[in-house]
């Protein structure tokens, strides 16, 4: 393919070895911001599975019917609605914890799916089905996509105003908390590189898991499963939604305009 250098963190880091896994995971965000594509193997339960899976082809051809509207034949194209869904957003990769920030900070991705080969990237989301793009219909119903996701590609920590960013962090948030961690240690190491990310476009302080301007109204979350685990040892505060080991959401009036009271200001 051309490239003088391959990243894959299983060779790359020193397994067992604690005093290499701390230098390498505090560069694990520079070096998937920094790559040139992200290969994922999305449909993988663990590293023995590889990228490619046994499927039929018909899976990956969109069926074609013309049906009369209002006496006027028009051609209908037949999909999975949950494809997208069931291919990338529930795959077993993207329900890894440290998985999370590689495909958001990774400039472009290819998603090696149960089904198919999807590509992402900030300005395209694509598949085999859908070479030109997967209809916005397919996936903008996501729990997270229509606050984490361009009109036209991946997620991303992309700022357009103080509003978008916080319906990005919120759904950053809550899509982190719903993945699972071999090691809940690592629960805020795991985010590390996206908070970095977001403190640079931000300009603000991250502290604990919570931005200190607005930080009253991060406050306000709960987790949506009644035996969920709080977090022990004392590195994070009680009232952080990081000492939580479960999905957690934020109140509204975080992220959307005109909910709760104005915003709060830095002085």
């Amino acid at each position: 393919m051309g490239f003088q250098f391959i990243w894959i963190d299983s060779l790359c880091v020193i397994q067992d070895d604690i005093e290499d896994w701390k230098i390498q995971s505090s560069m694990m965000g520079l070096i998937y911001k920094h790559a040139a594509c992200n290969i994922a193997a999305t449909w993988a339960a663990d590293g023995s599975m590889g990228l490619f899976s046994n499927r039929h082809p018909g899976t990956v051809t969109p069926c074609a019917t013309t049906l009369d509207d209002q006496r006027q034949p028009r051609e209908y194209w037949i999909s999975t609605l949950r494809g997208y869904h069931d291919d990338i957003t529930n795959a077993p990769l993207n329900k890894r914890a440290w998985v999370l920030q590689e495909r958001y900070l990774a400039a472009k991705q290819l998603s090696f799916s149960k089904r198919q080969v999807y590509w992402e990237c900030p300005e395209l989301t694509a598949s085999e089905e859908f070479p030109s793009g997967v209809p916005r219909e397919l996936w903008e119903d996501s729990d997270y996509g229509s606050r984490a996701m361009k009109l036209t590609g991946k997620p991303h920590m992309g700022v357009k105003d103080e509003w978008h960013a916080r319906q990005q962090w919120a759904a950053l948030v809550e899509q982190y908390s719903s993945c699972a961690l071999t090691k809940t240690s690592d629960k805020m190491i795991a985010l590390a590189g996206l908070a970095g990310e977001a403190q640079e476009a931000f300009g603000d302080a991250y502290l604990a898991g919570v931005w200190r301007e607005d930080h009253r109204k991060q406050l306000c979350w709960r987790a949506t499963e009644w035996d969920c685990q709080t977090l022990p040892g004392n590195r994070v505060p009680t009232w952080s939604r990081a000492k939580v080991d479960g999905p957690v959401v934020y109140d509204r009036s975080y992220y959307e305009p005109g909910t709760g009271d104005s915003l709060s200001r830095r002085s």
